[in-house]
């Protein structure tokens, strides 16, 4: 049998063709184990409802405030420790014995006169400051109210910022003693008829929508574990808007390549034809506190590598799993070996809250949609958390096959 003898110059072509064939880009993708387990809290309720002058038009008959916060206490109250503890609220915490039914009956002009306290002025700074002053760490604190801002005449610029540091003040003084206290705020919509007041005089409306607030505050932990038990859609008539203020945790994830192959804390990713390798994470964000428009929007999310991008952030359908949202994860196959964070970055203030805020305090017609001194009110708990710069931040090592 004759042997082939390949020619030199076609050995030397095959290796130069050979070297420039595109070959794929493997990564090989590392990680630690987060093993954070959350507490399955039966917390004690507090609600506190704002009975100043200017909530009367909100509790009329078929009041959609009177409905929610009947449709959310309820709920929360199935997973808490004894039944709710009920309080009207001005200038005073003024505790309220009935059962939360009659709760509900009794919000109402002639009951919350009844009540006592001053209703001529809200002083929102006020009464945050008393909420949270018997405020515990098994405790969640629900408060509503209209959160209107009586303007003095004249003094509308000074008197924003002095509420604003006022309820920076109260939340800084109170994070010092309780670690993780944390908040979330309900922007929501009821109908409003009766005296819409200013700082002098006022005017009537009839049946018009007007926004209101909720405000739940508790432990981290304890309103994490509430949320998964009560969502949010437990409010019932919807929430318009949503904002939250919490302090950094690691949670827990898990990774997998785009196929859904992993070993033991580590995968391979192999890149595309246009050199890109797709990593799918699952985490939990519960303890984030955030709803799915902040924690699903990629631009909330910082990463350390420019190479590495987050291409999208779904909810999870199986609500048996241990994590709530998958990402994709992008990474140029060429990049090189580095560590990697994955980081949510705390908002400082919402970014629909410029839009339904007055500075004014006049000619509530021209502005039913907005809420005079919102903005300073909000601006306030923002401002108290705001060298929390991070919500969490998911670690891994990108090393080359």
């Amino acid at each position: 049998m004759k042997k082939v003898i390949i020619p030199a110059t076609l050995v030397v072509l095959l290796l130069i063709v050979y070297m420039l064939i595109p070959r794929e880009h493997n990564l090989i993708v590392k990680w630690e184990t987060v093993k954070k387990e959350l507490p399955v809290s039966t917390p004690q309720i507090k609600v506190y409802i704002e009975n100043s002058g200017s909530m009367d038009g909100y509790m009329g008959d078929g009041s959609q405030l009177k409905d929610a916060v009947y449709s959310y206490v309820s709920s929360l109250a199935s997973y808490s420790n004894g039944k709710p503890q009920l309080h009207f609220i001005n200038s005073q915490i003024i505790p309220y014995n009935g059962s939360m039914k009659s709760f509900i009956s009794d919000m109402n002009p002639v009951s919350f006169k009844n009540a006592g306290g001053s209703r001529a002025n809200s002083d929102i700074a006020q009464m945050m400051e008393m909420m949270l002053s018997v405020q515990g760490k098994n405790t969640i604190s629900v408060f509503v109210s209209d959160c209107i801002l009586d303007v003095p005449e004249g003094q509308a610029n000074n008197f924003f910022i002095n509420r604003q540091i006022d309820i920076r003040n109260a939340f800084t003084k109170y994070r010092n003693k309780l670690k993780n206290l944390s908040v979330e705020i309900f922007r929501l919509k009821s109908n409003f008829k009766g005296m819409y007041y200013y700082s002098v005089g006022g005017e009537e409306l009839e049946g018009q929508s007007r926004p209101y607030y909720m405000f739940v505050i508790g432990d981290r932990d304890v309103l994490a574990s509430i949320n998964k038990r009560v969502p949010f859609s437990e409010v019932k008539h919807g929430i318009a808007n949503y904002c939250a203020f919490t302090t950094y945790e690691d949670v827990n994830f898990d990774m997998t390549n785009e196929f859904g192959v992993a070993r033991k804390n580590m995968l391979e990713c192999r890149s595309d034809a246009k050199g890109k390798c797709h990593l799918k994470l699952k985490a939990n964000l519960l303890t984030t506190l955030q709803d799915d428009a902040y924690v699903m929007n990629p631009e909330n999310y910082r990463t350390q590598n420019a190479t590495v991008n987050v291409g999208a952030v779904e909810r999870m359908d199986d609500t048996q799993s241990p994590y709530t949202h998958v990402f994709t994860i992008d990474l140029d196959g060429k990049m090189n070996p580095s560590g990697e964070q994955l980081r949510l970055i705390q908002q400082e203030t919402p970014n629909w809250l410029e839009a339904v805020n007055d500075d004014t305090g006049k000619n509530v017609r021209k502005n039913l949609e907005k809420t005079t001194g919102i903005k300073y009110i909000i601006g306030g708990i923002a401002d108290a958390y705001k060298n929390d710069k991070l919500l969490t931040n998911i670690k891994f090592n990108i090393v080359k096959n």
